[in-house]
């Protein structure tokens, strides 16, 4: 719990180190232009609309970027597919399945800066789905999250910052 409580304190500028280090990368770096905004790819949210949302498992921050990575083009669409993994979160399988979902389906973004979480990495995710199948011998990973898909560098992992 204390672990988790230094991560949420500490939130904005882990934000910031991540994008940071991932725009050395030549990682998208731009949300907020305009109204008129260009199709945005799943993959590269820049020149996705950064808007407020309200969660009932994200509550750590309160905008995000949409369409969110699974191509979601508002909140209620990815709070539906939220609350299929209630069961999952209510196991506490894995510290950071909640942070894992919460980045891939309410991206967090700050339009004033134009920082945003890149995509959750793959490690992330094949440690999470290792995690809740240890605890949850019959679990279904959905194949949408298949970890492979997932990429290694210029992505988001709580974890490798030590917090």
């Amino acid at each position: 719990m204390a672990r988790q409580l230094k991560l949420i304190q500490l939130y904005p500028a882990l934000v910031a180190i991540l994008f940071v280090s991932c725009a050395a990368e030549r990682c998208p770096s731009q949300l907020c232009d305009s109204d008129s905004r260009p199709k945005c790819d799943r993959d590269d949210l820049t020149n996705c609309k950064c808007s407020p949302f309200n969660s009932t498992v994200c509550t750590r921050y309160n905008h995000s970027v949409w369409p969110n990575y699974r191509g979601q083009e508002d909140m209620e669409d990815a709070e539906v597919e939220m609350d299929s993994f209630k069961d999952l979160m209510n196991s506490s399988c894995s510290p950071y399945l909640v942070d894992f979902l919460c980045f891939y389906y309410y991206p967090y973004c700050d339009c004033q800066s134009g920082y945003h979480t890149p995509v959750p990495c793959r490690d992330l995710c094949l440690a999470v789905k290792k995690e809740c199948k240890r605890k949850v011998p019959d679990l279904k990973w959905p194949r949408y999250l298949a970890c492979r898909k997932f990429p290694k560098k210029c992505c988001f992992d709580p974890r490798r910052q030590g917090a």
